[in-house]
């Protein structure tokens, strides 16, 4: 059985962040309120799910104010199809305050025809500032997509966070 726990951050310098949690990992961080996302599959006060809901969000939290450039939580990628894991594994280890394009990570999958795949399996991601997307940029230099509310200018406002510079709306790389 399937234990569900959600959460909020109410005030961040991105606006409302939402959370769920299952007793085997973190299972979604978005922008945009869960209730309107999915469905949760059952409410219950597990502690397990508890304790990883208030660590996910004491970390992003602490993201936020640039007191942590690196996440430690476990995640649950469940009903995630094997390519956008892989998409998301990679992206997850690009470090604080970098970039990389789409065709970049493309090549660190080994599938260097796929960057507009890569593009669509980050479109889809589940856990937005765990597994930063945000660090994906187009191969010119600019940002790319971002599916959250505020679009590019959220995505942005976390690269101007994580020291990124920026100069007429494009990256100095």
């Amino acid at each position: 059985m399937a234990y569900i726990m959600q959460g909020e951050l109410t005030h961040s310098p991105i606006g409302p962040i939402y959370f769920r949690a299952s007793q085997n990992g973190l299972k979604r961080i978005s922008l945009f309120s869960l209730g309107a996302l999915e469905p949760p599959t059952m409410i219950d006060s597990n502690y397990q799910a508890f304790m990883i809901l208030s660590k996910a969000m004491e970390q992003v939290n602490q993201y936020l104010n640039r007191e942590r450039t690196v996440f430690d939580l476990p995640l649950d990628l469940w009903g995630i199809s094997l390519f956008q894991k892989t998409v998301l594994c990679a992206a997850q280890k690009i470090p604080f305050g970098e970039v990389r394009t789409y065709t970049q990570l493309a090549h660190e999958i080994e599938k260097p025809l796929a960057a507009r795949a890569v593009g669509s399996a980050l479109a889809h991601n589940p856990l937005l500032l765990v597994i930063p997307c945000h660090r994906v940029i187009g191969s010119d230099g600019h940002l790319g997509g971002f599916a959250a509310p505020g679009s590019t200018a959220t995505k942005e406002k976390l690269l101007r966070l994580e020291g990124v510079t920026f100069c007429q709306g494009r990256l100095v790389l």
